[in-house]
């Protein structure tokens, strides 16, 4: 019996995402061949498919594991931090996301704005993953303004109604009380200032010594925090 043979099918499947990631990364996403991968483990095209049954698919098994793996550290990160410290849990999570990043800069990417020509990603299994980690902050923002201690600018207490649609149709159509519109307005453009700026570092369209202390990032995420009520001016 060959090495090959004597794999499980769970096992081939994670190399092939193994072998996927390092082709990502020496190439580019754009460059991600199933041929090549099946090359590279001594198989045939054809026989991959018992595994990925085309492209599409293995690029949405990369995008889930990457979610769920940067919710797993931004969960890890808040583990032991009690659910009435929000100040140090938002904290925890808006590093433990730039960390991440930092770690795994191609599934950052990839997460992100890797493009693949004709990929189509299927919306609810992939906002699906994503909750996680939009859940964990909503929870932070929630036990916050439950304290008192939240600051809501006013635009975002009555978002209009095309936003509100918006951001329950990325929250898998979660009623107000499961996951309140204003929240949920809240986290995802607190996150999008924060994405800005790790996407730029990840690029690299800016000079390196801008980040290399992680202070830019760490006095955006005191701006924020202050300005949501979460953290000293």
């Amino acid at each position: 019996m060959t090495r090959r043979r004597s794999r499980s099918h769970t096992e081939m499947i994670e190399e092939i995402k193994a072998i996927a990631r390092q082709q990502m990364a020496i190439k580019g996403a754009a460059a991600l061949s199933l041929g090549a991968i099946a090359r590279a483990l001594g198989l045939s095209t054809p026989a991959l498919y018992r595994y990925f049954s085309n492209r599409d698919a293995l690029v949405t098994a990369l995008i889930l594991d990457a979610y769920g793996d940067l919710s797993d550290q931004a969960e890890a990160a808040v583990d032991g931090i009690p659910d009435d410290a929000p100040s140090d849990r938002f904290v925890a999570v808006t590093q433990a996301y730039r960390q991440w990043a930092l770690q795994h800069p191609q599934d950052y990417v990839l997460i992100h704005g890797a493009l693949f020509p004709g990929y189509q990603a299927p919306v609810e299994e992939v906002a699906g993953a994503a909750m996680r980690l939009v859940q964990l902050v909503v929870a932070i923002l929630e036990t916050a303004r439950t304290a008192g201690m939240l600051q809501i600018p006013t635009p975002y207490l009555d978002p209009p109604r095309s936003i509100r649609e918006a951001v329950s149709l990325i929250a898998g159509g979660a009623d107000d009380d499961t996951l309140p519109a204003t929240m949920l307005t809240l986290a995802y453009f607190t996150w999008l200032q924060l994405h800005g700026l790790v996407w730029q570092e990840i690029a690299g369209h800016l000079p390196s010594e801008l980040f290399e202390d992680g202070e830019l990032y760490r006095l955006q995420v005191n701006l924020i925090g202050s300005r949501l009520g979460l953290l000293d001016a």
